[in-house]
C-alpha cells in the first residue's frame, strides 16, 4: 500500500488544488497522516476532507469530518474496508460499531469506481462514473469491453450473474473457460 500512496499522493494533491481553484476557496489543504502504518493521509481545508486509503480505524475521522457540516464535501479515495459479505468478516467488527459504521458510509455516493472481478468464469469490470449510472462491462483481453448491464445501484453478485445469462443464454463457465483455453493455447490445450 505504501507503493500506492507513493503514487497516489500526488494525484490527490493535485486534484484537491484543481477543486480549491475551481470553487474559489481561500484556504490551502493541511496534509496529515492518520496512519503511517496503512499509509492512510487526509487533508483539510476549511470545506473540504479528503482521505486517501481510509481503514475501518479511520471511521471516526470521517465521522468527524460529516460533523463538521452539511455544506463539508469529504471525500473517501479509495477505501481499503471490508464490509464482510462473501468473507464472513467485516472490518468494522460486530453489533453496533459496525452498524454505526455502515450507516455513516451509507450516506456516501460512489462518484468514480472501477472495480474487477472475475464471475462466471468471465473477466467483469464495474464502473461508475458520476452522474452516469454504473455499467457492468465484459472483457476477454482487457482491450475491448463490452457493455452487459447498466444500473443505478451498485450491481449486486446476483445482479451481474443475471446480466451476463441475459448477454449469453448459451454460454456456461465450462464453455467460458474451453474458449478462454483455446485463445491462450491457439487452439486446443495441447
Amino acid at each position: 500500500i505504501r507503493q500506492q500512496f507513493k503514487a497516489a499522493s500526488p494525484m490527490c494533491e493535485s486534484i484537491l488544488q484543481s477543486l480549491r481553484r475551481e470553487l474559489g476557496l481561500a484556504s490551502a489543504f493541511t496534509p496529515k497522516i492518520l496512519d503511517d502504518g496503512d499509509a492512510t493521509a487526509a487533508w483539510e481545508s476549511d470545506k473540504i476532507t479528503a482521505i486517501l486509503f481510509p481503514t475501518a480505524e479511520t471511521v471516526s475521522y470521517i465521522s468527524t469530518a460529516v460533523d463538521k457540516g452539511s455544506d463539508r464535501l469529504v471525500l473517501l479515495i479509495n477505501p481499503q474496508w471490508n464490509k464482510g459479505g462473501a468473507n464472513v468478516f467485516s472490518d468494522f467488527g460486530w453489533g453496533s460499531e459496525k452498524d454505526k459504521a455502515e450507516k455513516l458510509l451509507k450516506t456516501f455516493e460512489f462518484t468514480y469506481s472501477f472495480e474487477q472481478r472475475k464471475q462466471g468464469g468471465a473477466n467483469i469490470k464495474l464502473l461508475r462514473s458520476y452522474p452516469k449510472p454504473w455499467e457492468v462491462l465484459i472483457t476477454e483481453d482487457d482491450q475491448r469491453f463490452d457493455v452487459i448491464g447498466k444500473a443505478d445501484q451498485r450491481p449486486s453478485y446476483k445482479d451481474v450473474d443475471i446480466m451476463l445469462k441475459a448477454a449469453f443464454p448459451e454460454e456456461n463457465i465450462f464453455s467460458r473457460f474451453m474458449k478462454e483455453m483455446e485463445t491462450k493455447k491457439g487452439g486446443g490445450f495441447f
